[in-house]
C-alpha cells in the first residue's frame, strides 16, 4: 500500500460501494432495454456486442499490464419497458421491480455473483438511443446518496468502441480526466501527464496509473500519478 497519499478528490471513489475492485472473475451482465420507439434489432445488438467484447479485451489487457488479473465474461439479457427512457429513473425502478423483484441493485449484484460463482457481477443497461453514456458509483464522502452502481450505455451508431470500458472503469472508481467546465483545469493537467488515457476521451488506448490505482489494479501511486494529483488538488469537490 502506498504510504505517501496526497489528499485528492479522486480518492473518495476507491474501494467503496458494491463495485470495489475490478479484479478476478467478473461476469458483466448487459441488459438490452427496448422502448416503444427505440426497440433493439438483432443487427444493432450484434454491432454493440462486438464493441463490448473489444472493451472487455482492452480491460483484461490493461489489467495484465499492471500485473493484475481480470477474467471477464459477458452475458446478455433482453427486456422491454412500456415507455421511453427518462432521466427520472422510472425505467430503472420498473426493470428492478417487475423483472427482478428488487428495489435496489445491491442484492442483484450479490445474487449474480453467488449464482455464477464470480467475484464481480456488474450490470450495464444498453439503450438503442442517442444520449451520453454514464455510470453511477458510490462515494465514501456522500453515504446513502446513491448506493446502486450500474452503467447506462446509449448505443447510437456513433458510439465509440471503448465506451463501455470507460464506463465500467467509472463503476469501480475511475475518474474522468476531461474538464466538467472550461475553467476547471483537470484536463490541462491530464494532457500533460495522462494524454493517452481512456478516461480522457474514451478513444485512446491506455488506463493511466492513477485510475489503475483507483480501480484496484495497483496499490502504488507512481510519481506521475502523484504529480497529476498535486497539480489538480482541490479542483473538484467530488
Amino acid at each position: 500500500m502506498d504510504n505517501d497519499i496526497i489528499p485528492h478528490f479522486s480518492l473518495g471513489h476507491r474501494d467503496v460501494g458494491t463495485c470495489k475492485k475490478l479484479l478476478g472473475s467478473t461476469y458483466l451482465v448487459c441488459i438490452y432495454v427496448s422502448t416503444p420507439q427505440h426497440p433493439w434489432t438483432k443487427q444493432q445488438k450484434d454491432r454493440v456486442r462486438h464493441m463490448n467484447h473489444a472493451s472487455v479485451r482492452f480491460l483484461q489487457n490493461e489489467a495484465k499490464r499492471y500485473g493484475a488479473q481480470l477474467n471477464m465474461q459477458i452475458g446478455n439479457l433482453d427486456y422491454k419497458i412500456p415507455y421511453e427512457y427518462s432521466s427520472d429513473y422510472k425505467w430503472y425502478r420498473h426493470i428492478l421491480g417487475k423483472h427482478f423483484g428488487e428495489t435496489s441493485m445491491v442484492p442483484l449484484h450479490n445474487k449474480y455473483a453467488r449464482q455464477l460463482g464470480v467475484k464481480n457481477a456488474p450490470v450495464a443497461f444498453m439503450f438503442n438511443i442517442k444520449a451520453r453514456s454514464c455510470a453511477t458509483h458510490d462515494d465514501s464522502r456522500f453515504p446513502n446518496v446513491w448506493d446502486d452502481e450500474f452503467c447506462m450505455m446509449f448505443c447510437d451508431k456513433e458510439n465509440r468502441e471503448l465506451a463501455l470500458a470507460h464506463e465500467l472503469l467509472h463503476m469501480y472508481g475511475a475518474i474522468d480526466l476531461y474538464d466538467y467546465n472550461k475553467h476547471e483545469g483537470v484536463q490541462s493537467a491530464a494532457k500533460k501527464y495522462f494524454w493517452n488515457s481512456v478516461m480522457m476521451d474514451g478513444e485512446t488506448a491506455l488506463v493511466d496509473p492513477l485510475n489503475a490505482y483507483l480501480v484496484g489494479w495497483t496499490d502504488v501511486l507512481t510519481p506521475k500519478a502523484k504529480a497529476f494529483m498535486r497539480a489538480t488538488q482541490g479542483l473538484r469537490k467530488w
